[in-house]
């Protein structure tokens, strides 16, 4: 019997994501109005979705390490993408949510994502994209299982 080539899936996985990620930029830099760069606007884009969030959240969210997002957040504020706001209920809290601006920018990446949700699923039926959705759920959902698992 054939030995399976599971390396061969994270492969294409890991190459899919950084190919996504390099045309997300191309896509989302070509814009007029643009005054984010497409690291910052993961961060907006999660904000957009949720009234407010802290940095462990938005680095739970976004990938990213809170150190990196810090720096990340601050200069986000300062261009005034974001607002800061303190937890009533604990002062040592910190919430961020968008601004106005915050908001636009969001607008436009979420144009660019559709540009490239169009490019990603070219040549797919819609029954072929629920499929595969459906595939990276279990996947994502079998690697959070084995993970959380080597926590107990």
């Amino acid at each position: 019997m054939a030995q399976k080539d599971y390396a061969h899936a994270g492969s294409l996985l890991a190459k899919a994501r950084a190919l996504n990620g390099q045309l997300f930029a191309r896509l989302f830099a070509r814009q007029d109005g643009v005054r984010i760069t497409s690291e910052q606007s993961k961060v907006i884009w999660q904000l957009a979705r949720h009234d407010e969030m802290t940095t462990t959240d938005l680095s739970l969210a976004t990938g990213n390490a809170k150190n990196t997002l810090s720096v990340m957040l601050k200069k986000l504020e300062v261009a005034g993408f974001i607002e800061q706001r303190t937890c009533p209920n604990d002062g040592r809290k910190k919430y961020y949510i968008l601004t106005d601006a915050g908001r636009e920018q969001s607008r436009l990446s979420d144009t660019a994502s559709e540009q490239l949700g169009e490019i990603f699923y070219r040549g797919m039926s819609a029954d072929e994209q629920k499929t595969f959705e459906n595939m990276l759920e279990r996947i994502v959902q079998n690697l959070t299982d084995h993970l959380n698992e080597g926590e107990k």
